[in-house]
C-alpha cells in the first residue's frame, strides 16, 4: 500500500468497506466517494500536493445501473494491489451520455482497476454520446491512468456499449492500459478513437479505430509500445498521424492510413495501406 500512495504523492487515503455482496460494495464505493469530497486532509483543502486516495480492496463493486461520477479534483481511485482485475467496478449503463465511471474533474488518477459496462444501447450511433465503461469529458489533460482495463459489451453488432467514450479528445496520460470487449470482436474506438489522441500512451492495447483512429481521427500525441487494430493511430481514409510513435503496431490503414502520416515513426509496423499511402 505504501508504494501506491507514494506514487500518488499522498499519505491521505480512505478505504472502501467491502463485503461478500457485490451490490453492497458498489453502494459503499459511491458513498465513500461522497464522503471523500468532504475531507480536508492535513486540515487543508484538497490540492495537487494534498491529494486523497480512495483505496479499493480486492472485490467486485456492482453499481447496478448507477455511475461513479468523478467530479472533484485531486481525489484518486486506486486498487490496493497490482492485479487490476481484482478491483472490478461494474454497472449496466444503457443511457446516452453516460458510463460506469464518468469523469468531469481534470486532475484525477485511476490506478489498478477494471471498469466494465454490461449494458448494451442500440442501435449505436458511433458518436460521443454512446454509453461506455469510461466516459470522460474531453481535454482532461491532467488525467493520469495506469494499469486499468476498460471493458465494453456487445449483444449484436448494433447494440452495445463501448470500452471508452469515443469521438472526443484524450489528452491525459495512459500507462499499461487495455481496452476490451465482452464479445469475440476486437474492442473499437478506444483511446481517442473517432476523435483525437493527443496525450501520452505507453504500453497500451486498443482495438480497431483506436488511438485517434477512424476516418478523420487524429493521433498527435506520444505513443510507445502500443498496439491497435485496423484504422488505428490516426488511420482510415482521411486520418492524421502527426505524433511520435515508437515500437507501435497497427493493422490495415494504420498510422495515417490513406490520409496523412507526418509524425515520427520509430520501429513501427502497420499492415496494408498504412503510413499515409496517398
Amino acid at each position: 500500500m505504501a508504494g501506491i500512495l507514494n506514487k500518488l504523492n499522498s499519505a491521505n487515503y480512505v478505504t472502501v468497506k467491502v463485503t461478500d455482496n457485490a451490490i453492497t460494495n458498489g453502494n459503499n464505493l459511491i458513498a465513500a466517494y461522497a464522503d471523500a469530497k468532504t475531507k480536508t486532509p492535513n486540515g487543508t483543502a484538497l490540492s495537487a500536493s494534498n491529494r486523497l486516495a480512495l483505496v479499493l480492496p480486492p472485490a467486485i463493486y456492482n453499481l447496478g445501473t448507477q455511475s461513479l461520477t468523478l467530479d472533484t479534483q485531486y481525489i484518486d481511485i486506486v486498487g490496493s494491489t497490482n492485479e487490476r482485475g481484482k478491483h472490478h467496478i461494474i454497472s449496466k449503463v444503457e443511457t446516452v451520455s453516460s458510463g460506469v465511471v464518468r469523469q468531469t474533474a481534470n486532475d484525477v488518477k485511476l490506478i489498478n482497476l477494471k471498469i466494465e459496462n454490461t449494458g448494451a444501447y442500440g442501435p449505436a450511433a458511433f458518436g460521443s454520446t454512446d454509453p461506455a465503461a469510461y466516459f470522460p469529458d474531453t481535454n482532461l489533460n491532467n488525467t493520469y491512468v495506469e494499469n486499468v482495463e476498460f471493458r465494453g459489451y456487445r449483444i449484436i453488432n448494433a447494440a452495445r456499449s463501448f470500452s471508452m467514450r469515443l469521438g472526443i479528445e484524450y489528452s491525459g496520460t495512459f500507462i499499461n492500459c487495455k481496452a476490451s470487449d465482452s464479445s469475440s470482436y476486437s474492442p473499437e474506438y478506444s483511446f481517442g478513437g473517432g476523435g483525437t489522441a493527443s496525450g501520452t500512451f505507453i504500453n497500451c492495447e486498443g482495438g480497431n479505430y483506436s488511438f485517434g483512429g477512424g476516418n478523420s481521427g487524429i493521433a498527435s500525441g506520444t505513443f510507445e509500445n502500443c498496439e491497435g487494430g485496423f484504422d488505428s493511430f490516426g488511420g482510415g481514409n482521411s486520418g492524421i498521424a502527426s505524433g511520435t510513435f515508437e515500437n507501435c503496431e497497427g493493422g490495415d490503414y494504420a498510422f495515417g492510413g490513406k490520409g496523412t502520416a507526418s509524425g515520427t515513426f520509430i520501429n513501427c509496423r502497420g499492415a496494408t495501406n498504412s503510413f499515409g499511402i496517398n
